[in-house]
């Protein structure tokens, strides 16, 4: 597993629970690896050796067995292309709320004096989750998980990785509440205005999280996908992780927030794509799709796979 820990989004509580699963001699992960950086105590000396000293990240990655648990603050692109996207975890945050909470903790552990609006007006500062994930697609990540959902996004993971991880709190901050309210209620204003990519993928993730556990209570197996609805046309991939069987999928109408009738069938994701074969797609990539929609009449549609009846992307014409 391939776990991006953004700061501050309770990625220390679960780094721990699947640290416990690594030392009660599970075989579900042999050996944990940590990328925190260089100088951090806690990254491992076969991350330093590979990654920061001889500057060579495949002597890391070609070495580590496939059951490795990695984890780190790291853009995902340093380690993606040996895990895969399928393997990959990660949990985003309010972006407004995970600002204030890394100002709180740099206060508190790393010295820093500066004001609140000086730290978070830094460009390394802003939209740091989005940054961090590199643009990668969020639906076809193993499991995304929401920080404010934190048990909801546990049924998600133990479902995707075959684990029985339970809720925990580290690493939490001791700030009085007052004051952490008190930093969100008069700068989340101009926060927003600077991370508006951040703002959108916690919006995508929160939706990504609410339809897999749909899936889950439908007893389907979560799709991985990527949907882009273009001016006459929807674009993307999607594939089932642990199947090569195709995709098929449908358009139907929504009518005031409820699914409707099927405006358009048969729709088959087995076209060659170099996005999806990049990311680990199964049927050797042989999973995206193309269609016009200059036929469709006006009004709200969705797109959806035919048979468990995932959302993949909600549109407007």
């Amino acid at each position: 597993m391939l776990f991006v820990h953004i700061p501050k989004t309770a990625g220390t509580s679960f780094r721990e629970s699947i640290e416990e699963v690594v030392a009660s001699r599970s075989r579900r992960f042999r050996k944990v690896e940590r990328d925190y950086g260089a100088s951090a105590g806690v990254t491992t000396s076969a991350v330093k050796e590979a990654t920061y000293l001889a500057k060579d990240v495949s002597q890391l990655v070609i070495k580590s067995p496939e059951d490795t648990f990695m984890t780190g603050h790291y853009s995902i692109m340093r380690y993606l292309p040996h895990y895969g996207i399928g393997r990959v975890c990660t949990f985003v945050r309010d972006p407004v709320s995970r600002v204030v909470s890394e100002y709180l903790h740099a206060c508190r552990h790393h010295g820093v004096t500066e004001d609140f609006e000086a730290f978070y007006r830094q460009p390394g500062m802003q939209n740091r989750q989005w940054k961090l994930l590199a643009g990668q697609p969020l639906g076809c990540m193993g499991a995304v998980g929401v920080t404010e959902r934190y048990e909801d996004s546990l049924k998600v993971i133990n479902a995707r990785f075959a684990l029985q991880l339970e809720a925990r709190t580290s690493n939490a901050n001791p700030v009085s509440r007052d004051k952490y309210q008190d930093l969100i209620n008069i700068h989340r204003e101009s926060i927003e205005v600077l991370n508006k990519h951040d703002i959108r993928l916690y919006r995508q993730a929160t939706l990504l999280l609410d339809r897999r556990l749909k899936a889950l209570a439908d007893g389907a197996a979560p799709l991985a996908y990527h949907a882009d609805k273009l001016p006459q046309a929807i674009s993307g991939y999607a594939w089932w992780p642990e199947s090569s069987e195709m995709v098929v999928l449908e358009i139907c109408r929504v009518v005031e927030g409820k699914i409707g009738d099927r405006v358009m069938d048969g729709i088959l994701a087995k076209e060659f794509s170099v996005e999806a074969y990049g990311l680990g797609a199964s049927r050797k990539g042989y999973v995206g799709f193309r269609f016009g929609i200059g036929s469709l009449r006006a009004g709200q549609y969705c797109l959806r796979e035919s048979s468990s009846l995932q959302v993949l992307l909600d549109f407007k014409r």
